[in-house]
């Protein structure tokens, strides 16, 4: 199959991206004018613009040759051997690497001029060597395409969490929220610093322990990330910003009660969340056989940039061969537990309360979620994008969706059991924030994302009335690996560049139109030489037949016999008459 023909069958499904149409493509330099291509082209794209490149710098150096010597040959002090070497170096020009070897040949007859000449060839391959290695970062930006309008759904929030709307709008966003996770292995990050680790920027502190009045250790646990537009792949605003800061501490005071089960053989344990007792939350053996934390947040909590909600632990009775010591994670020591488990995680764990704010920059100002349109940055389309994805924090939707996968400790579970002594809760919170930053850092990409939407879940980049999608909602990008992103810029000036100056060679040095005063240097030519031998050194009547008047000396007469031939006389070359043959 055809390179145009793998583009036109990739064009023609529909993808989540398009290719082969200019668009912005956002860099921490601003954004750049680009087209997208398949990898594939792209490195045939690759392999022809080196090469121009490589043309152009051959045609520079062809001037820098052109100039010194049309000096050198008119030039008082010129030497035979001076002379001679003018003439290797015009007939070899086109390979800087064979001036240079024709150069060391001089070096003991003109060592000056010779090493002058091959400084400059080398210099020129080095130039020329070096632009090529330029050439990929200048073309490629970045593995990046448009996003497809065709393929954006947005769904709406629905109106109440009780329904069966809500529960099939909380399985469209399972996806991503795995997807989130399944990039937390390539994370590294280092404990109270600032990561750029595969693009994350995310800091999770250590925790600072202190006591209460019982004795129980205390833990605050802070952490912050940063995104900006072009982790977004906001098209036209890189510079956007989104600034994420909050903080977790222990909670032991909404414990309530615990009551065991006889029937069950479970305890269950009653938390009042807020102090709220009309929303009683209680944890059990019985939720699952992994631990897993229930997310709960105050009833009719004010909209803005500073929100609170908090993590249940459901840990009690799950079994360890190991001991721990974390406030989520205290064991006690049990005997005869059939699989020889010596320890379980005692009851009355605390919560973890939390708070988290998201402030949006722009250009000085700055903003909560629920008034990015007032930065007058983004384009409504996407403004309603953000405002239901982020409106609360994305930690929280990630948690409720991932249930037992939401949390370290869980991940690495056999059934009841786990390994309390390396389970903590900072680990569960770094696992949880590293997924709430790349789940934000998707979230316009995941639009494209939605297999199968609901008839029932409205389409917010999509207007009902007017029956179109809304403007903007498609002005972004989307990252991956099977396209490229090349900036147009480049493709556009290289050739043009490469055309302009194999134009000026041609007109300084083989101008058909006008004599030039430097015209002399074609004389060098090797064509020309040949005829001034067979002239010169071997007259006959028919020498002034000789044509000289064009960039190719030629001889009228198609089938008359050369008069010279090129010949050696052991180390010695000269050129012998046909008679002398």
């Amino acid at each position: 199959m055809s390179v145009r023909q793998q583009i036109q069958d990739l064009t023609s499904r529909e993808e989540s991206y398009v290719l082969l149409q200019r668009f912005s493509m956002p860099t921490k330099d601003g954004s750049k004018d680009a087209i997208a291509v398949t990898f594939e082209v792209s490195k045939i794209l690759l392999s022809f613009y080196t090469l121009l490149v490589g043309v152009i710098m051959l045609q520079l150096w062809y001037l820098v040759v052109l100039v010194g010597i049309a000096r050198a040959a008119r030039s008082p002090k010129l030497t035979r051997n001076k002379g001679v070497a003018n003439v290797a170096i015009w007939n070899c020009q086109a390979s800087p690497l064979a001036v240079i070897k024709a150069m060391f040949d001089y070096r003991s007859h003109i060592p000056l001029y010779a090493l002058m000449w091959a400084a400059a060839a080398a210099l020129a391959w080095a130039g020329s060597f070096t632009m090529s290695l330029l050439v990929t970062p200048e073309l490629i930006i970045g593995a990046a395409a448009p996003a497809n309008l065709k393929a954006i759904y947005v769904p709406e929030t629905p109106s109440s969490e009780l329904s069966s709307v809500y529960l099939r709008w909380q399985s469209l966003h399972t996806p991503s929220n795995l997807r989130a996770v399944e990039v937390l292995g390539a994370v590294d990050p280092k404990k109270g610093q600032a990561t750029n680790t595969s693009s994350f920027n995310v800091v999770v502190q250590d925790p600072q322990t202190s006591t209460d009045s019982e004795g129980r250790d205390v833990y605050r646990i802070d952490y912050s990330y940063n995104l900006d537009g072009v982790d977004f792949g906001l098209q036209h605003v890189p510079h956007l910003g989104l600034a994420v800061i909050g903080s977790c501490v222990t909670e032991y005071g909404w414990y309530n009660s615990s009551v065991f089960d006889d029937i069950a053989n479970v305890t269950y344990d009653t938390y009042f969340a807020y102090n709220n007792e009309s929303s009683p939350v209680q944890v059990s053996l019985a939720d699952g056989k992994p631990p897993v934390a229930w997310v709960v947040a105050p009833e009719d909590q004010p909209g803005g940039a500073n929100l609170t909600f908090a993590f249940i632990i459901s840990s009690i009775e799950r079994r360890s061969f190991t001991p721990g010591t974390d406030p989520w994670y205290l064991t006690e020591a049990i005997e005869g537990e059939e699989n020889g488990a010596a320890y379980r995680v005692q009851s009355q764990r605390p919560a973890l309360s939390c708070w988290q704010q998201d402030t949006w920059t722009y250009k000085g100002q700055a903003r909560p979620i629920l008034q990015i349109d007032e930065l007058k940055a983004l384009p409504p389309a996407l403004v309603d994008v953000f405002q239901a994805t982020l409106a609360t924090p994305r930690i929280i939707n990630l948690a409720q969706t991932l249930g037992t996968l939401a949390l370290k400790s869980a991940a690495t579970s056999q059934g009841y059991y786990f390994d309390a002594a390396v389970s903590s809760i900072r680990a569960d919170l770094e696992r949880l924030v590293l997924g709430a930053y790349i789940a934000t850092k998707n979230t316009l990409q995941e639009t494209t994302m939605f297999s199968h939407p609901y008839d029932d879940i409205a389409n917010l980049a999509y207007d009902s009335a007017t029956k179109q999608f809304k403007d903007g909602a498609a002005d972004f990008v989307l990252y991956g690996s099977g396209f490229a992103a090349l900036r147009v810029k480049f493709l556009i000036i290289v050739p043009v560049i490469a055309f302009v100056l194999w134009l000026l060679v041609y007109l300084l040095t083989d101008n058909p139109c006008v004599v030039l005063p430097w015209a002399y240097v074609n004389a060098l030519k090797a064509p020309v030489l040949y005829t001034a031998v067979d002239t010169e050194t071997f007259r006959d009547d028919n020498a002034s037949k000789w044509d000289r008047t064009s960039q190719a000396p030629h001889y009228p007469e198609k089938k008359a016999p050369a008069s010279v031939r090129p010949a050696h006389h052991g180390r010695t070359f000269s050129w012998d008459s046909e008679q002398q043959r």
